[in-house]
C-alpha cells in the first residue's frame, strides 16, 4: 500500500452497494484499520480466525442494551424527579436524554466505521492528535475510569445479595461482607472473559433477557395496578397517577420537594433541567463501548450502525416505559425518596417476596454491566499494548507477531510527507469525509 491510501466503505443503506471513499489516510494507520482481533488459540482453525467466534449483530446489541440498562433504571429515577417541576416533565427528560444519546451514539459509531479498530476513542485521538493525547487517555481510562466502575457496579450487586442474605434489625449490612462478595464477583467475572470473548458474550447476551425481562415485568405489573387496583396487602393502591395533574408544578414539601417549583426564577429551573439531564444521560448512556471492540465485529461497516439504531431507541423506550410504570404503581413521594425503585415496586405489589425478586434480577442487571466493563477493559488493554502505551507483556504471546510494534515517537507513527502540515481538524474532516 502506497503512503497515501484509500479506505471503501460499503454504504449498507443503498441495495446498489454504493462505496465511500476516504483518501489520503496514513498508510500507517490503514494498515492497523483491520487489525487482528482478540481470538484465542483454540479459535483458531488452519491458522486462520474463525469469525463465526467474533460479534455478531445481535451480540453488539446486546452490548449496547446491556451496558445502558443496569442499576441507573433502577436507581437514577429519583435524580430525575428531585431537579423536575413535575413528573410529566421528568418522562420529557427522559426521552430528551435517549435523543441527545442517540446522536452521539451516531457520531460515534461514524468513527467506528471509519476506523473499525479495537480501542475506540484512544485510536481516534492517536490519529487526530497523536501518540500523547491518545497515551493520556488511555492511562485515564485504565487506571481510573474503568477501575471504578468496574467497582462501583460491584459494590452495587454486592450490596444488593448482602441485602437479600443478611437479615439485621437494625438494618446494617458487614462492612467486610459487602467488600468480600464483591470482590468475589469480579474474580468470577474476570475468569469468564479469561476462558475467551465468546463466553463473555454469551453471558452478556443471556443476562440481556433477565433485564429485559425485568423491565417487562414491571410493565405488567403497571398494568395489573391500573386494571385491578390493588396492592399486596389487598388495599387500594396510590392513586397519584389517577387523581393528580402529571405536569403541575410541584410546591415547596409536596411530595417530598425542596423547592418551590411556582416561584423558581428561569435561571434556576434551567439549572435544575440540566442536573435531571445529565442524571438520565449518566444512567442510559455506555454505548461508547461498543467502539472499543470494533475489529471484534464481523462486519463494523455494517453491523456497528445498525446495532446503534436499534439498540439505543430500545434503551429509550425501556426507560421511558419503566419510569411510566413507576409513577403509576408506587406513591410519587415515595418515588422520590427511594435509591431502589424497583424493589419498592415489588414490596408495593407483591410484599417481601417481590422486594426479594426484584433485588435478585436489579443485581443480575448490575452483573451484565460488569461483565461487559470487564470485557471491554482487557481489549482496551492490549489495544493499548500494541501502541507501545503499556507494557507489550500484556499482549498475548500468539498475537504479538501479528499487532503493529510500539512506536518510539510521535513522529515515527505518520507519513511526515502527508501528515505534518494538517491541522487536527483537517484530520478529521479527513477521516470522515467520502465522496
Amino acid at each position: 500500500m502506497s503512503d497515501k491510501g484509500s479506505v471503501y466503505l460499503e454504504n449498507t443503506t443503498h441495495s446498489e452497494g454504493e462505496e465511500f471513499e476516504i483518501e489520503e489516510l496514513d498508510a500507517n494507520i490503514l494498515s492497523e484499520s483491520h487489525e487482528t482481533p482478540l481470538i484465542s488459540d483454540h479459535d483458531v482453525e488452519n491458522g486462520r480466525p474463525i469469525t463465526s467466534h467474533r460479534l455478531s449483530l445481535f451480540n453488539i446489541y446486546a452490548l449496547i442494551v446491556g451496558m445502558a440498562i443496569g442499576s441507573g433504571i433502577f436507581a437514577s429515577p429519583s435524580r430525575v424527579d428531585s431537579d423536575v417541576p413535575s413528573p410529566g416533565m421528568a418522562i420529557v427528560i427522559w426521552s430528551l436524554a435517549g435523543l441527545v444519546g442517540w446522536t452521539g451514539a451516531t457520531s460515534f459509531a461514524e468513527l467506528g466505521v471509519a476506523m473499525p479498530k479495537n480501542g475506540g476513542m484512544q485510536e481516534y485521538l492517536r490519529y487526530i492528535y497523536g501518540d500523547l493525547a491518545a497515551s493520556l487517555m488511555t492511562w485515564i481510562w485504565v487506571i481510573t475510569i474503568k477501575p471504578a466502575s468496574i467497582a462501583i457496579v460491584s459494590m452495587i450487586f454486592a450490596d444488593y445479595w448482602t441485602s437479600i442474605l443478611v437479615r439485621s434489625p437494625t438494618g446494617e449490612k458487614p462492612f467486610w461482607l459487602v467488600k468480600l462478595l464483591a470482590m468475589i464477583t469480579v474474580g468470577i467475572v474476570l475468569l469468564v472473559n479469561c476462558v475467551g470473548a465468546k463466553s463473555s458474550s454469551g453471558l452478556t447476551s443471556t443476562l440481556l433477557y433477565s433485564k429485559l425481562s425485568t423491565v417487562a415485568l414491571i410493565l405488567i405489573i403497571a398494568l395489573s395496578v391500573v386494571a385491578v387496583s390493588y396492592g399486596s396487602d389487598g388495599s387500594e393502591p396510590p392513586l397519584d397517577w389517577k387523581s393528580r395533574n402529571w405536569f403541575a408544578p410541584r410546591q415547596k414539601d409536596q411530595d417530598g420537594s425542596t423547592v418551590d417549583w411556582t416561584t423558581l426564577s428561569t435561571w434556576d429551573l434551567l439549572g435544575h433541567l440540566t442536573n435531571a439531564l445529565y442524571a438520565a444521560l449518566w444512567a442510559s448512556g455506555g454505548w461508547d463501548n461498543v467502539n472499543l471492540v470494533a475489529a471484534e465485529m464481523r462486519d463494523p461497516v455494517r453491523d456497528l450502525p445498525r446495532s446503534v439504531h436499534i439498540g439505543i431507541p430500545t434503551v429509550t423506550i425501556c426507560f421511558v416505559l419503566t419510569n411510566l410504570a413507576y409513577y403509576t404503581i408506587i406513591p410519587w413521594k415515595v418515588l422520590r425518596e427511594s435509591d431502589a425503585i424497583a424493589v419498592a415496586v415489588g414490596r408495593q405489589t407483591m410484599g417481601t417476596i417481590g422486594g426479594l425478586m426484584f433485588a435478585i434480577l436489579v443485581s443480575a442487571s448490575c452483573l451484565g454491566v460488569l461483565n461487559i466493563d470487564v470485557y471491554t477493559s482487557g481489549i482496551l488493554v492490549v489495544a493499548s499494548a500494541r501502541h507501545g502505551y503499556l507494557p507489550a507483556f500484556l499482549i498475548d504471546p500468539h498475537d504479538r507477531d501479528l499487532s503493529p510494534r510500539p512506536r518510539g515517537s510521535r513522529n515515527s507513527s505518520r507519513a511526515p510527507s502527508t501528515r505534518s502540515s494538517k491541522s487536527s481538524k483537517s484530520r478529521l474532516i479527513e477521516l470522515l469525509s467520502s465522496r
